[in-house]
């Protein structure tokens, strides 16, 4: 016996309101990508509440969304996104590109706070000219922590801390085993100034 399909979405708001609070997180972010219809419904139910991501910014723009709730993150990585939680999905994700999807999670749970954004500059290929991206997607979002790991990049680094807010708290973890060398401490130093 072949089963028949139900439209879920055909529901009264009310029942379809409780279906989407049975829903886990990662179920509400999948079904947030299937239609503008879903994506606004995820939005409007706002089931989860006080969501401050974690965002983690490394090679080109691959970057990993991390949710300080729930136990479970995303990495967006040449139009695929790996769910990790309970289960790890990976799925292709073509109707995305890096900003586009970065606007998507900020969208559906009403992001207002990020908790820290965290920059990898250790592998040498963070892309400085994505940044503006960045920038635009988190505009108006406050931000409590800036994490940058960095071997000797201390350029690059001065033009990442001089583009966010001189309140944020900074964590600067140098990734390379020998110690800098005196002259680019004092370059360290007067980019902290």
């Amino acid at each position: 016996m072949a089963a028949s399909s139900f439209p879920l979405l055909n529901l009264p708001k009310k029942n379809l309101k409780k279906v989407f609070c049975n829903m886990s997180e990662n179920e509400q972010v999948r079904i947030s990508m299937v239609s503008k219809k879903t994506k606004e419904l995820v939005r409007e139910f706002h089931i989860l509440k006080n969501i401050r991501p974690r965002l983690a910014f490394y090679d080109s723009i691959g970057y990993i969304v991390a949710l300080s709730s729930v136990g479970s993150f995303y990495l967006f990585k040449n139009e695929n996104i790996a769910e990790y939680a309970e289960l790890d999905i990976k799925f292709s994700a073509p109707h995305f590109d890096a900003k586009s999807w970065l606007k998507h999670f900020l969208y559906i749970f009403h992001v207002s706070e990020i908790n820290t954004i965290a920059f990898n500059l250790s592998d040498g290929r963070f892309d400085y000219l994505r940044l503006p991206m960045v920038q635009e997607c988190l505009n108006n979002l406050n931000i409590s922590n800036l994490s940058i790991d960095f071997t000797t990049q201390i350029p690059l680094m001065m033009k990442l801390i001089s583009v966010f807010p001189p309140n944020i708290k900074l964590r600067l973890r140098q990734t390379f085993p020998e110690p800098l060398e005196p002259s680019r401490l004092f370059e360290l130093r007067d980019c902290l100034n």
